[in-house]
Order: structure tokens, then C-alpha cells, then sequence
């Protein structure tokens, strides 16, 4: 006497690919649909610790001791698909600002965005001022600016 299965499995059908992937539907007016080309980030060490030659350029804070704070805010290049943002787009702040904007904190998106964007260009300007005036600081920051690319 021999045994049967009641239910038999069945083989399962091959697959079937086709030669050429179907043409990408249009979104909203665009007739293909192509990823935008990553491109390589702009990281340049001098610039960092140039950024920590000057003090916290957060509004009323007079901390001398600062860090490259990095942009979080899509309008200024930062924080795209696990991408930290360019160095050129960082403000120099002191740890607690620097914390509390990473953190998000007591600040609203809006007044974060609007802080960094201040103080990134107090940077810009402190920066500026610091390598056109005399001293040992200002040498160095004006090498590390050189060695960065940003002055010749």
C-alpha cells in the first residue's frame, strides 16, 4: 500500500524578466525619473580649525572657546540622505549652542534655522576681519584659510 499526499505542492513557474526595465513614469512634468548625481563633500581640516580660532558667533554669547557647528537645515546644504553638510557651510559656536542646535532644546525648527544662519555669517565676517588684521593669530588663521583654498 502506498502513501499519498492529499495536496501535492505544485512547482512554481520560472520567473520571467524581461531584457528592458519599463521606461519610468513622468512626475509632474519631468519625462524620466533619474537620482540627482551625488557628488563628492567638500571636507577640509584647516578650514574646521580655523573656525575655532574665533569665538562663539552666536547672537549675545561671548564664549571664546568654539567648534565648526555644521549646517542641519536643507536650505543650507546640510543634513541630505545620512550626509553631514559641507564644511563651508558650518558656524563657529560654542559646545552648548552647538548642542542645543543639534538637540533641537527649548528652540523652535524656525528660530534654530535662523540662529545657525546668523551666526554662520558673523563667521564668515569674523573670519575676515581676523585674517586682514596682524598677529600670530591672524597668521595662522590666514595659513590654515591658504591651506584650505579659500585665499591664495
Amino acid at each position: 500500500m502506498s502513501f499519498t499526499r492529499k495536496y501535492e505542492r505544485k512547482p512554481k513557474p520560472a520567473l520571467v524578466i524581461p531584457e528592458v526595465p519599463p521606461e519610468p513614469r513622468a512626475v509632474m512634468g519631468v519625462s524620466t525619473l533619474r537620482s540627482a548625481p551625488k557628488t563628492a563633500p567638500f571636507r577640509s581640516k584647516p578650514l574646521r580649525e580655523a573656525y575655532r580660532l574665533i569665538g562663539c558667533q552666536w547672537e549675545g554669547c561671548q564664549a571664546s572657546e568654539a567648534e565648526c557647528a555644521h549646517s542641519n537645515f536643507h536650505e543650507f546644504g546640510g543634513k541630505g540622505g545620512a550626509r553631514k553638510a559641507d564644511d563651508n557651510f558650518a558656524a563657529s559656536l560654542c559646545r552648548p549652542h552647538h548642542r542645543g542646535l543639534d538637540q533641537g532644546g527649548s528652540l523652535s525648527y524656525e528660530e534654530r534655522r535662523d540662529g545657525w544662519h546668523a551666526a554662520h555669517l558673523r563667521t564668515i565676517d569674523a573670519l575676515i576681519a581676523l585674517s586682514q588684521e596682524s598677529g600670530a593669530r591672524a597668521a595662522k588663521l590666514r595659513n590654515l584659510l591658504r591651506l584650505a583654498g579659500w585665499v591664495k
